[in-house]
């Protein structure tokens, strides 16, 4: 008789306010593909694991087939996870790097980039695993929206409505993030 091993991927819902998932809808329109974090705090409740997200912020814009971050704005957010760890260190703030296919990629390529991670993706996202086992890649288009990141675990992007407290989050982290912005001399 054969012993058969059961992988069960563990789930992480990944919770994004519906003002937020549409900004990122928003870009996924446009014909240059863009770079940005999410900033969210892990939440565990009786064995399920979920992100909720807070804020976002956009870190590159590219052509219709490359985005880079640009330098200055990692740094600005990194500098804004930093202040809210300092902040509030039991929230377990974190980021999630978003990356958009494009309209004007579907339009080039084939729209089959719409529902799918490039080959540069998931290389990336390799890459980043050995170094933070958290690392996640989300990836919006014009029609999907998806997420990777460690092999063990299953992610699930959930849009919820976007309550008066989220839309407030929100704005209170981009009003922190400009005034870093702004203190730091980055466009």
């Amino acid at each position: 008789m054969l012993a058969c091993k059961l992988f069960i991927m563990e789930p992480v819902h990944i919770v994004v306010p519906r003002h937020l998932h549409q900004r990122i809808k928003t870009l996924a329109e446009l014909d240059q593909e863009t770079n940005g974090v999410f900033l969210y705090t892990p939440h565990a409740d009786k064995g399920k694991t979920s992100w909720h997200v807070h804020g976002f912020l956009l870190t590159g814009r590219g052509n219709d087939e490359h985005v880079q971050s640009h330098p200055s704005q990692l740094w600005l957010a990194n500098k804004l996870l930093f202040d809210l760890h300092r902040k509030t260190p039991s929230a377990g703030w974190a980021l999630a790097k978003v990356h958009t296919h494009c309209r004007g990629t579907g339009s080039r390529l084939g729209e089959h980039w719409f529902h799918q991670f490039s080959q540069q993706d998931a290389q990336s996202v390799r890459s980043q695993l050995s170094d933070n086992p958290n690392y996640v890649l989300l990836m919006y288009s014009p029609t999907h929206h998806l997420a990777i990141g460690h092999p063990g675990k299953r992610y699930n992007v959930k849009v919820i409505d976007s309550t008066p407290g989220y839309v407030l989050n929100s704005s209170r982290l981009e009003r922190l993030a400009e005034r870093l912005r702004r203190q730091q001399g980055i466009p």
